[in-house]
């Protein structure tokens, strides 16, 4: 029992002693931990300061600035849309690209900005290799660096899109967000978020250039009626006639699709180039056709072969088909337009823009008063650290013992 009784006192001693070395180190070395924590605290604010002072590309703590833009989401799905668009164009088969649903359609905004498609746009235009000064594998480190200067975030709760890019340069983060959002209105106008109303459009378009071209026929043939009076032309191939004007129809009916798909593809996606040999194929029929039973494409300076035909009949039956063609395709465009126009008021927008992003005026970092704090408390534990390791180094080297096993000779 007394030796027991003995023994706490020694440990309460010995702790004792500990602590007193410890403080004992600690006020030897006052003026080292002082002077270094102070050191490091001064020079951490002068290089922040000159950090501030000098021009972000010289800087070597440049301001960063992150403006921001945002969307919308729509993420119903009726059956239609996108949805059916990815179908359409062969986009629902694709790896990482499966067609929306429920949520999908925010997911799909996401995976569309950080894909190749649009990140290869900002790199080309906003010339990312020589700005950020890539000088390997430049394709690859310039797309690595747009995707972690950008930040994508879809709320789910809310169905918006927030999209943000980080830089130096406030006016050009500000320009790489609002190019962004447009590419990624672009890209759900491609595969299928306004595709009705592009396609209502370019048949408008279209329909009002036949519509002049009919006007144009018209007028021509009149003027050649008062001039040479009225012909009774033999009207010849009536069939073909019909089935040349089908076969234009479906001619710029499939163009339409090459140009309204094609926009945004790659040149060797399949879907594109699938879409392209269709129209190639179409226009060497029409060709052939035209070459086969009237002579030629329809110009009037060009003679159909049969010499029982006089040559002004033939230019007026050459006028009098063309117009019937015509005829017939805008018939046929009229009938498309009026389906696509009531698609397209039948859509539902899926990519709706709340805010294009503002030239930043507040920086997003650094934060230099936490850099500044960070430092000086990292020195101060530093330096207590150096002031045990020299205070050990020093008991070492005193102890003989110590040193006559470090010289090897005991």
């Amino acid at each position: 029992m007394s030796d027991f009784q003995q023994q706490i006192p020694n440990e309460a001693q010995r702790d004792e002693v500990d602590l007193v070395t410890i403080f004992g180190i600690l006020f030897r070395y006052r003026w080292l931990i002082i002077g270094v924590t102070a050191g490091v605290a001064v020079g951490t604010v002068i290089f922040l300061v000159i950090s501030l002072l000098l021009p972000p590309d010289h800087s070597p703590l440049p301001n960063r600035y992150e403006p921001e833009a945002l969307v919308l989401i729509h993420d119903e799905d009726t059956g239609g849309g996108i949805g059916a668009a990815l179908a359409q164009t062969g986009f629902a088969g694709l790896a990482g690209l499966q067609t929306p649903t429920g949520t999908g359609y925010g997911e799909l905004a996401v995976r569309l900005l950080r894909g190749n498609t649009i990140v290869d746009v900002i790199v080309d235009e906003f010339d990312i290799v020589r700005r950020y000064k890539i000088s390997r594998f430049l394709k690859d480190n310039a797309r690595k660096e747009v995707r972690e200067r950008s930040s994508v975030k879809f709320e789910q709760n809310t169905r918006t899109v927030s999209i943000m890019y980080e830089d130096i340069d406030p006016q050009f983060a500000t320009n790489v967000v609002n190019r962004m959002v447009e590419l990624l209105d672009q890209r759900f106008s491609t595969i299928g978020g306004s595709r009705e109303s592009r396609k209502r459009d370019m048949l408008q378009e279209k329909l009002a250039d036949i519509e002049r071209e009919i006007v144009r026929l018209e007028e021509e043939i009149q003027a050649f009626q008062r001039r040479y009076g009225a012909i009774d032309a033999q009207s010849y191939a009536q069939e073909h006639i019909t089935i040349l004007a089908e076969m234009r129809a479906r001619l710029i009916s499939k163009q339409i699709e090459v140009e309204t798909y094609a926009k945004f593809a790659r040149m060797e996606d399949p879907v594109a180039s699938r879409l392209r040999a269709e129209r190639d194929q179409l226009q060497q029929a029409v060709d052939d056709m035209e070459r086969r039973f009237f002579g030629g494409a329809g110009d009037s300076d060009t003679t159909l072969q049969g010499g029982e035909i006089p040559e002004l009949a033939v230019q007026f039956g050459r006028l009098e088909r063309e117009l019937r063609v015509q005829g017939k395709i805008y018939e046929v465009l009229t009938q498309q337009y009026e389906v696509a126009r009531l698609a397209a008021e039948g859509e539902e927008p899926i990519f709706q823009v709340l805010e294009m992003a503002d030239v930043p005026v507040l920086k997003s970092g650094p934060s230099r008063s936490v850099i500044a704090i960070v430092a000086t408390f990292a020195a101060f534990f530093l330096s207590v650290m150096l002031a045990f390791i020299i205070s050990s180094v020093k008991k070492i080297c005193t102890d003989p013992n110590v040193m006559r096993r470090f010289r090897g000779e005991g």
